[in-house]
Parts: structure tokens; sequence; C-alpha cells
């Protein structure tokens, strides 16, 4: 057996927060995840096969349709054991190494069929290979761009919208020198020629997990302290400390005072002129700034985003005067795939606002929209730069940014020109 199901489901819950019907399902997945699994240690081998059979239907994954042979081989049925193995290495099981050695899938090794799981794999590999073979482009590969179908990745020519690759990855990175793309459990590196340089098991990222470095204090009547420019500590009296920010050497925060309404106060706890009985504040510098890290406001672009209690959109500037921003009903900071913390002024100009129910791109320095709202969502911001996946990715020199958005149910990036790259 692999890991058990319920980790990458409680992500994926997490994703799904807004869809209900998402909810129910994931649930009922967890709920046969759960059964599963206790009934595989208590080596009740057939029932647990039943739950694993409702799972793999709930949620269709590598790991699912693997687990799911696993418990077919330990149940000693051989038809259905081979029939979950095959499917499993279809959407790109790749772990050899692992298979030979699964003690749940010793019977399924004993018959005259495990023979062909190698050819099984070997025909995978070969329809992967082929597919990236049709990558032959200059370095750095500024004009490959991803296009995703129907939750599949592939790549587009940038100039002429042509197809290069079909949609059959998990994954696909941009390129710069080299690239990455991901089929189900195995991530593949290759060059700017197609050429394979790496071919291994994929491992999904850990999900980041921040640890404020402050807690709350029943001595301090308003306000926070801080030592060495971090907060310790923060008054109990606020039902929230969302996080802090610098601005000209002096810490702020955004607390929520009474339930929906938020402030922004001072290290004393006096709240800021204008500020008050906010439905929402969220800072939007991008140097070392919000809860984490506090101390640096490395570009000096300290400004808040604001929706007052009348429902007005606005932002403070970095004297707390009120801009208004009219017509406008939400704002979301920009999501940056592959920034590090020095690189995200590159991506801060461009904010994601909403007017009535469409998003746009809007610049933060001049104050006029870059795309006026035609879109769904606007998801995250991504870059093509001019160095090597693994090495680079966080550091290369940025070429141009471009957009994951969503319009009328489809995904696909656009650039600062409002360019759609959708295949012709």
């Amino acid at each position: 057996m692999k890991t058990s199901f319920s980790v990458y489901l409680i992500l994926f819950l997490l994703f799904n927060t807004a869809n209900i019907q998402a909810q129910q399902n994931s649930e009922d997945c967890l709920q046969y995840d759960s059964e599963a699994m206790k009934l595989y240690y208590e080596k009740k081998y057939k029932e647990s096969l039943v739950y694993m059979e409702k799972l793999v239907v709930c949620y269709p994954s590598t790991n699912n349709y693997y687990n799911t042979a696993c418990l077919a081989s330990l149940a000693g049925d051989e038809k259905k054991g081979f029939a979950y193995l095959q499917e499993a290495i279809n959407r790109g099981y790749s772990d050899s190494l692992h298979m030979a050695q699964d003690e749940d899938l010793a019977y399924l090794r004993s018959l005259k069929g495990w023979k062909q799981t190698a050819v099984w794999m070997a025909e995978v590999r070969n329809r992967l290979y082929k597919e990236i073979a049709k990558i032959h482009v200059a370095c750095p590969a500024a004009d490959l761009i991803p296009y995703k179908v129907d939750n599949k990745w592939g790549y587009v020519d940038r100039k002429t919208k042509h197809k290069i690759t079909e949609p059959i990855f998990r994954k696909a990175s941009f390129v710069g020198k080299t690239g990455s793309v991901v089929y189900g459990e195995r991530e593949i590196l290759f060059d700017c020629s197609g050429k394979i340089l790496k071919d291994e098991v994929y491992m999904m990222p850990d999900g980041a997990a921040y640890y404020p470095r402050y807690t709350s204090s029943q001595q301090l009547k308003k306000g926070f302290r801080t030592k060495n420019g971090k907060i310790t500590e923060y008054a109990s009296i606020y039902q929230e400390f969302i996080g802090i920010s610098v601005n000209y050497g002096q810490l702020y925060a955004i607390v929520e005072i009474t339930s929906g309404k938020y402030a922004l106060i001072d290290s004393t706890g006096t709240e800021v002129t204008g500020s008050n009985n906010c439905k929402k504040l969220e800072f939007y510098n991008y140097g070392m700034d919000s809860e984490y890290y506090p101390d640096d406001d490395k570009y000096n672009d300290f400004f808040i985003f604001y929706i007052d209690s009348m429902g007005n959109a606005g932002l403070l500037n970095n004297t707390f005067e009120k801009i208004p921003l009219v017509g406008i009903s939400d704002f979301q900071k920009p999501v940056g795939n592959g920034f590090e913390r020095e690189y995200l002024h590159l991506i801060r100009d461009y904010v994601y606002l909403k007017k009535g129910n469409k998003w746009g791109l809007w610049n933060s320095n001049t104050k006029k929209w870059v795309i006026e709202p035609e879109y769904d969502e606007i998801q995250y911001t991504e870059r093509t730069y001019d160095g090597n996946y693994e090495d680079d990715y966080y550091t290369g020199n940025t070429i141009a940014l471009y957009f994951m958005v969503k319009q009328n149910g489809r995904e696909f990036f656009i650039d600062k020109e409002n360019v759609k790259y959708i295949p012709e």
C-alpha cells in the first residue's frame, strides 16, 4: 500500500471550500478511506476492498488505483488486482522498486500475469517520451506556454497558438533552459530540445506551514510587544490578531475588534484614524511583510486595502490617507508560483480587483487598470525565466509574466496585453 489518501483529500478540501457539492463528495471520500484503512489493518481485505472501490470512483487518483490493486491482491482477486494495477500504471504510477517489494502485491507477483506490468510501464514511458520529444524550441523557451484542458496540461506555441503537445500531464512548468512535467506519480525533467534529463517518482510538495512568532497575553490591555522587530505577544482583547507589517520603522497590526469588524492599530493599540469598523483589511507591501517577516519593508511599498462598513473599497497609503476605488467589490493579493521573497516585487504591481462579479488586473503603482474586469477568476501569476528548472526556478532572470484566469468554465494563461493562450 502507498500513503493513505486522507492527506491528499485534506488538501483537496482546502481548495474547494466554496463548492458545497465538492465538500460533500470529499467528506464521502474521507469516510470511504477511513473505513478501508480500518478494515485493512484488521486484515479484513475483502471488506476493505469494497470501500476502496468506492473511494477510487469518488477520487480516481493514481495512488488510489494502486492501493485498490493491493487490496484486490490481498483478497486473492487476480482479475481486479491486475485491472487496477494497469490503470494505476496508465495514470503514471512508475515506482517499480516499491511494486517489487510491496508485500501487499505478493499474490499478484506469484502469477504469470505479473510480467505484463513491465510491458505496461514501458508503453506508458514510450508514450510520454514521444509527447515530450515534440518540444524543439530555442533556449530559453519563452515561447512555450502551458495550457489546460479538463485538468490536464500541455504546451502551446506563444506566437502561433498551435499545440506543441497534447494535454496529458498532471502539471507542466514554464520552461527556461529546462522544464518539468508531472504524469501521475512521475516527474520528468527535459530540456528545450525535448531530451529527457530525469524521470523519477514525483513527491508532492509539503503544504506551507507558518507559525506566528507571537502569542496572546492576558497582561496586555491593548497593543503588542516586540523583540528585535518581531512580535512576541499581543493583547487578548482582540478576537483575532491577523498580522503585522512595517512602515518607516513603525510596526502596525490588523486586528479583529469584534466579529467581522477589523481595524489597524499601532504597537500601543491605538487605532489608526479611518481604519476602524472595516469589513476587510489586508496588507499589500511585498517586503518581508505580514506576521512572518515584519522587520524589513524592503521595497518601501506599504499600503493597505480596505472594504469599509458601507462596502466601499479603497486603500490606505503610507500616510494612511484613504484612496477610494470606485465600484470595486473585492480584491486579492497576487499569488505567485516560483517567486522567492526577494522576487515578489516582480508581481506586486498587478493586483487582482473585482468589479461587480468580474475580475481584472490593476496596477498598484499607476492606480490604473491593466486589464479591465472580464474574468470569473484570476488564480495566480507565473513567469518565464532564463535558467534551469531545478536550479533557477526561484532565481533565474524573469522574461515575462503570465496570469492564470478562468472564464466560462475554462482556465488559461493571459499576458499583460490580455492575449489569451488557448490552442487554435
